[in-house]
């Protein structure tokens, strides 16, 4: 054999299942990458040459996903976060190869158990994504929605491992008379794991989402400085591993806090006023955007209030742009909101409960339409558009205030049509309204 296969042999053969597991990702990821930056070189130079078009370019590439059939599953498995064939296909993917990681070259179920921790470390590392998913959804050249999904799935693979791997301890606690902190310590960090699944739920994120988003923080660094403390008592190498993934948290949050300072320009005027008025027991918003700030259809903005409350202190409000108007200086976004609990509600309250001047004196009312204006930090826009161009007929189906959100894209499509931009022909939008005496109505 020769020497450089013979040193390659021996180093597999020390090699660990978890580190084999983990250096296979790292091959796979970087795979991945050369792929898609290989494809945008290609296709730049194509373009650049006037060879082909960048659509004949992308038809004959692989890898678009414009290419699978996106046929809705049943509702169980929906409501576990599996809407479609392919995301079915992954996940089974998922678990088959951390079942053959466990499984592999074990002479006992307890080494499996211990196995597992590992495993559950190396789960850790892809979901230090930062603040946010978007540098490495940029880097990976994938929509944000798939790397929330992917986020939400590998930290549920990393609960079930560490659920494993902490069933060692079941029988240690059980005998042991007097508990120490270093039983205590990883029990208390795999029970915030397991919370943060619940908190990660599509109906939890739709009608508490601040909440969910707090919470997940706090367990998420409450469970990292548990597993730390753990692995730097047991002495284990994959303290490293850990100590990497804070690294890599750190590296994407300063990356997408420095985008997001180039993009907002505070040097400049961060700080707005904000048009509150409430009619027709809505919350309408209109909020004045530099023009320097680019604003797309189906975006959304995030509004901070810092002379709210105290509690307004420490959240953000997350509204999408129904529509803007531009001006000399700049444009206008209009944006409506159905109060809700919390900041919205309280807004919304504050408005009505404003006295009117009337011709008889001062009197409060309802019914009048209120208007307020208040500081407020904007950040955004922030998503991704569909581009529907492409498409003869869009159909939009909306619920209540949804209907608002395809107002930029109405506009957009009929503007595009006008320019001979677009293939568009007909624009339908059914409409699902609420209604208090007949309760829901399709118009």
């Amino acid at each position: 054999m020769p020497p450089v296969a013979a040193n390659i042999y021996r180093w597999a053969k020390r090699i660990s299942i978890p580190e084999l597991y983990a250096i296979s990702a790292f091959i796979l990821l970087a795979i991945w990458l050369i792929y898609w930056f290989g494809r945008s070189a290609i296709l730049g130079v194509a373009r650049l040459h006037r060879i082909v078009s960048r659509r004949w370019i992308a038809s004959q590439l692989p890898g678009s996903w414009r290419r699978f059939y996106f046929f809705y599953l049943p509702t169980g498995l929906r409501w576990i976060d599996i809407s479609t064939y392919h995301q079915g296909i992954a996940i089974v993917i998922m678990f088959t190869v951390n079942i053959i990681g466990l499984t592999l070259r074990i002479d006992s179920w307890n080494e499996a158990q211990r196995r597992a921790g590992p495993f559950a470390i190396i789960h850790l590392i892809p979901l230090c994504t930062g603040l946010t998913f978007g540098v490495p959804a940029d880097i990976l050249r994938l929509d944000r929605q798939v790397m929330a999904w992917c986020h939400r799935w590998i930290g549920r693979l990393c609960v079930m491992h560490s659920l494993l791997h902490g069933s060692v301890l079941v029988p240690v606690v059980r005998a042991s008379a007097l508990l120490t902190a270093g039983h205590v310590v990883p029990l208390a960090a795999g029970c915030c794991l397991v919370l943060i699944i619940p908190l990660t739920h599509a109906r939890v994120l739709r009608h508490h989402m601040q909440f969910a988003m707090k919470s997940h923080y706090l367990l998420a660094v409450v469970a990292m400085s548990g597993l730390a403390y753990h692995l730097i008592e047991m002495q284990s190498v994959y303290c490293w591993y850990l100590l990497g993934g804070v690294c890599l948290w750190l590296l994407f949050s300063l990356v997408a806090c420095v985008m997001t300072l180039f993009a907002h320009r505070p040097w400049r005027s961060l700080r707005h006023e904000v048009k509150l008025s409430a009619f027709n027991e809505l919350l309408w918003l209109d909020v004045a955007l530099p023009r320097h700030r680019a604003i797309y259809p189906g975006q959304y903005v995030q509004l901070y209030f810092p002379r709210a409350g105290l509690r307004a202190r420490l959240q953000f409000v997350s509204l999408y742009v129904g529509f803007w108007e531009e001006s000399a200086t700049g444009r206008t976004l209009h944006m409506v909101a159905r109060p809700q609990s919390g900041l919205t509600w309280r807004l919304y309250e504050g408005l009505r409960r404003r006295p009117v001047t009337h011709a008889n004196g001062n009197c409060y009312s309802e019914k009048s339409h209120q208007v307020r204006k208040q500081p407020v930090i904007i950040f955004g826009p922030y998503g991704q558009p569909h581009n529907l161009h492409s498409f003869g007929t869009v159909v939009f189906v909306v619920e209540d205030i949804g209907f608002y959100r395809t107002l930029s894209y109405i506009e957009m499509l009929v503007q595009a049509s006008r320019d001979r931009k677009a293939m568009i022909r007909k624009v339908e939008v059914l409409w699902e309204v609420e209604d208090s005496r007949y309760g829901m109505l399709g118009v």
